[in-house]
């Protein structure tokens, strides 16, 4: 898959089938959306409550897109920050939660003035395999030095592979970058079997 850049995570990524020309990487339209009788965003932050034991601690959303999780978590006792590189989906935020987000590009998290372990948790879903490896080794080392803790959920080798341009198996994400100790990283919707490195 070709390398998206910034400006492309637009209305026509993240809303297509409302645009004129529909982007071909992204969604049709990026929403909450019912499953199994429960939200799906909600049930997602609650997950990440429990699995993380994130309650009363602060942690920073990579990569949060319209917010969802970062309200949802909020609602649930965290104090959750959020960035994402696309403005329009952090435009897109629901009503209170925009003074939480804020428009910045991952990859030059050591310029975006936070502090040494500002944040207890720092989460990514899905981003890791939007870096190129020169950039991830440049992100661990920032995301190292603001967030006391590091968790990524990635799409493992085999599954979605064409959505990524940087896929490894989950072992070979955990093998590669020089991870700090602690950090984990587990196949997205696999929150419950976390594995820790």
């Amino acid at each position: 898959m070709a390398i998206l850049l910034p400006s492309e995570y637009d209305a026509s990524y993240f809303d297509g089938r409302f645009q004129a020309t529909r982007h071909n990487a992204g969604y049709g339209e990026y929403k909450r959306w019912e499953r199994d009788g429960s939200e799906y965003w909600k049930d997602k932050a609650a997950d990440w409550v429990n699995n993380l034991a994130l309650s009363g601690k602060k942690v920073l959303d990579i990569g949060c897109a319209k917010g969802f999780l970062v309200k949802d978590l909020r609602d649930a006792g965290v104090d959750a920050w959020g960035i994402d590189v696309s403005s329009y989906a952090i435009s897109e935020a629901e009503e209170g939660i925009s003074p939480y987000l804020q428009v910045a590009d991952a990859r030059l998290l050591s310029t975006l003035g936070y502090t040494r372990n500002e944040f207890d948790i720092l989460i990514t879903s899905r981003f890791l395999e939007c870096l190129t490896n020169a950039e991830i080794v440049a992100f661990n080392t920032a995301s190292s030095f603001i967030a006391k803790k590091q968790v990524h959920l990635i799409t493992p080798t085999g599954k979605i592979n064409s959505d990524f341009y940087n896929t490894k198996t989950a072992q070979e994400w955990r093998d590669s970058f020089s991870w700090p100790k602690g950090t984990v990283i587990a196949p997205y919707n696999d929150e419950d079997n976390f594995l820790t490195k």
